[in-house]
C-alpha cells in the first residue's frame, strides 16, 4: 500500500476531497516516482465512497494500492512514450524527413490525451482510494 497523510478539505455530494501535503518522508520513500505526490507542495483527492464520519479540517490516511500506482504509471508516461517511440520508428523507417517524423510523432500525443480525457470518468472508477483516520 501507498500511504500518504492528508486533511479532509469537505464533504459534498461529489465526495471527500482531501489535501495531500507534501512531506519530507517523500524522498525517502521507494513508491514516490509511482504516485507523484512528492513532485509538488499540494495536491488534492476526492474521495467517492468511504466508511465512517469524518468532518473537514480532519487529519486522515489516504491509501491505494501499488499495482494501482503502477497503472497509473503506465497510462500516463510509459504508453505515452512507447507511443511516440513507435510513431517516430516507423516514420523515420519510412524515409520521411526528421523534423516531420518528430513532429508528427509528438502530435500522436494530442489524440491520446484526448482519449484519456474522454475516459476519465470510467477511469475514475477504477483507481479507488481508501481513508481512514490516524490511530
Amino acid at each position: 500500500m501507498i500511504e500518504h497523510s492528508g486533511i479532509v478539505r469537505e464533504i459534498g455530494p461529489e465526495g471527500m476531497k482531501i489535501r495531500i501535503l507534501s512531506e519530507p518522508a517523500c524522498s525517502a520513500c521507494h513508491a514516490r516516482e509511482i504516485c507523484g505526490a512528492g513532485s509538488s507542495r499540494e495536491k488534492e483527492i476526492t474521495i467517492r465512497q468511504w466508511q465512517g464520519n469524518f468532518h473537514p479540517g480532519e487529519q486522515v490516511r489516504v491509501m491505494i494500492t501499488e499495482s494501482l500506482g503502477l497503472k497509473a504509471l503506465f497510462y500516463s508516461y510509459i504508453l505515452p512514450f512507447l507511443l511516440v517511440l513507435l510513431c517516430l520508428v516507423v516514420l523515420t523507417a519510412g524515409s520521411a524527413r526528421e523534423w516531420l517524423a518528430g513532429l508528427l510523432a509528438l502530435s500522436v500525443l494530442v489524440p491520446y490525451y484526448l482519449i484519456l480525457y474522454l475516459l476519465r470518468k470510467r477511469i475514475d472508477r477504477v483507481f479507488n482510494f481508501s481513508v481512514s483516520r490516524f490511530t
